[in-house]
């Protein structure tokens, strides 16, 4: 019969306590339990450090993250900044500007034609001084170095060149008192609003300007003699023109009274002096009258056949022809016109009226 020893647990607790006793104060043991899964339910489960490779025991390094590259922005044409510009004038340069794509960029027109003098070179830049003028539209094409091709499209204007008619300035006439209107110069071209600078200036007190025009009663009575003036005309892009302006002043224009008297035979004439103006007079029958004097002279309100009225250098003369056989007698009024070159335009310098007493005595 086997006889199994009998081992109490307060002996296997002594066992234990004299290991104990048998350990090394100065060793540290560390016994970690072995937890399985059915009995650390719900708790964490450690994980397992990397094991290290070769004979380096540092902990690995991670990578960065390496970027997916995007597309690149589509090719446009960002701005053709156009102005405007005058035939003459050096054209303040503009740069074609784009985006996207892959620079440098090549620049070209793929329509229309620049006006005459400016020039796009290859960079975008577009430049030079117009010698015509023009208003086109234009398309402008971009290349990036890839190969992508962008157009947009702009347009400009090319003014004509300013420019000034002077029609004073070899001399003009103006009479004493007359209000003229003025107008010594004109303007076009170039692109306004228009400037004018006095640069010298000899008018008689009294006579306005605006612009390139005399205003007010010009000139002004007494004023008689020799008179100029300059005057610079600029426009918006800085052309500038000068108008001169030279005048001689002449005394109002000016008709004497005087009668005409002579028989049925001979008829009459006379002749009436003009004086002041320019000696480019023309004369007119304003009116007639009966003549209160006639004696046998009949009375009528109308001149006789073939009777005449003209200027004669300095005269206007008269002339009621022979062979009227009932007589003629009347009192007519004139009034003798100056025509200047610098008159008043649709009002002609004129002078006072004038009286001419006829009477032709009867057969």
């Amino acid at each position: 019969m086997l006889i199994r020893p009998v081992v109490s647990g307060a002996w296997v607790a002594g066992f234990v306590l004299l290991l104990a006793g048998c350990v090394p104060t100065t060793s540290t043991v560390t016994i970690s339990p072995e937890v399985s899964p059915s009995t650390a339910a719900g708790s964490p489960t450690a994980s397992p450090s990397p094991t290290p490779t070769g004979s380096d025991s540092s902990p690995p390094v991670a990578s960065p993250p390496v970027a997916t590259p995007s597309a690149a922005a589509a090719l446009r044409v960002a701005s053709l900044p156009f102005h405007s510009g005058e035939v003459g004038i050096a054209y303040p340069v503009v740069f074609f500007t784009a985006t996207g794509g892959t620079p440098p960029y090549q620049w070209a027109l793929s329509a229309g034609t620049l006006p005459s003098g400016l020039s796009l070179s290859s960079a975008g830049q577009v430049s030079g001084t117009p010698s015509a003028p023009g208003h086109p539209t234009l398309t402008a094409q971009v290349t990036d170095s890839a190969g992508h091709k962008a157009t947009g499209l702009g347009s400009l204007r090319v003014y004509s060149a300013l420019a000034v008619t002077q029609p004073c300035s070899q001399q003009c006439t103006l009479e004493e008192g007359c209000s003229v209107c003025g107008a010594f110069g004109g303007v076009n071209g170039g692109l306004g609003p228009y400037h004018y600078t006095v640069t010298t200036d000899n008018r008689p007190t009294g006579m306005g300007l605006s612009g390139l025009r005399l205003t007010g009663t010009v000139p002004p009575p007494g004023a008689l003699g020799a008179f100029s003036m300059t005057v610079q005309v600029s426009d918006t892009f800085g052309a500038k023109r000068t108008v001169n302006a030279y005048w001689y002043v002449v005394s109002h224009i000016s008709l004497s009274s005087g009668t005409c008297v002579g028989g049925d035979p001979t008829g009459c004439t006379a002749n009436l002096p003009i004086s002041g103006g320019n000696g480019t007079a023309t004369v007119m029958l304003i009116s007639e009258a009966v003549n209160p004097n006639r004696g046998c002279w009949p009375s009528t309100t109308t001149p006789p056949k073939g009777y005449t009225l003209t200027v004669n250098g300095g005269n206007v003369t008269v002339s009621i022809p022979p062979g009227i056989a009932s007589g003629y007698a009347a009192v007519w009024t004139l009034v003798v016109t100056d025509h200047s070159l610098c008159g008043p335009g649709t009002s002609l310098c004129a002078s006072k009226s004038a009286t001419v007493t006829i009477g032709v005595q009867c057969s």
